[in-house]
């Protein structure tokens, strides 16, 4: 059995105990309140941040509609100018065709075919085929007006000057020298003088 000493000592220590615990539960529901208050203020904080970043996402997304439409426009733009190009090429190699290359079929045939050739092609390549469609053509438009002024003579071949002179414009149109029968049949009439004038004495005889 315990002596009064005893239970004394006994009472004194679960007193300290009692204590103890009381100190360590304040000390617990101080860290709980204080924690419960940091959460609160980070939640409150939170919310802030929150609320002043929505003009921030509104910005970005009136940005984001904003630079859709630019693309869009941009898009547009490149549409209309490869289309406008299409059509200055188009027209380009249809002039040339007119201009160069009619005794070799239609313009609207010739032309695309040039275009394409101008397409396809190296730079190179495309200026030996389009010298040897010069050529061509220049050969065929020869033959058409010498088959024209034939026709058109009573006896029907051409006199000798003006053979010499039809000959010589071909041969500088197929050469690339001039670009026309007209015009090369004009320069060798400039040059040969000799071969006008025995052209105008067979006409007179």
């Amino acid at each position: 059995m315990p002596t009064e000493a005893e239970i004394a000592e006994l009472r004194k220590e679960l007193d300290a105990l009692r204590k103890s615990q009381e100190a360590k539960d304040a000390e617990l529901a101080q860290a709980a309140a204080e924690a419960a208050e940091a959460k609160a203020k980070a939640e409150a904080e939170a919310a802030k941040a929150i609320e002043a970043a929505k003009p921030l996402a509104e910005q970005l997304e009136a940005l984001a509609k904003s630079n859709e439409a630019t693309q869009l426009e941009l898009a547009k733009a490149q549409e209309a100018l490869a289309k406008a190009e299409t059509e200055r090429k188009d027209a380009h190699y249809l002039a040339v065709a007119k201009a160069d290359y009619e005794p070799l079929g239609a313009p609207d045939e010739i032309g695309p075919m040039l275009k394409s050739i101008a397409d396809t092609v190296p730079p190179e390549t495309q200026a030996t085929l389009e010298r040897v469609l010069k050529a061509a053509s220049a050969q065929l438009s020869s033959a058409a007006h010498m088959r024209q002024i034939s026709s058109g003579m009573p006896n029907g071949p051409m006199n000798s000057g003006l053979e010499k002179i039809t000959k010589a414009a071909a041969a500088l149109v197929e050469t690339g020298v001039c670009k026309t029968i007209e015009i090369a049949k004009a320069r060798v009439s400039k040059e040969h003088p000799e071969w006008v004038a025995e052209y105008r004495e067979s006409l007179n005889a």
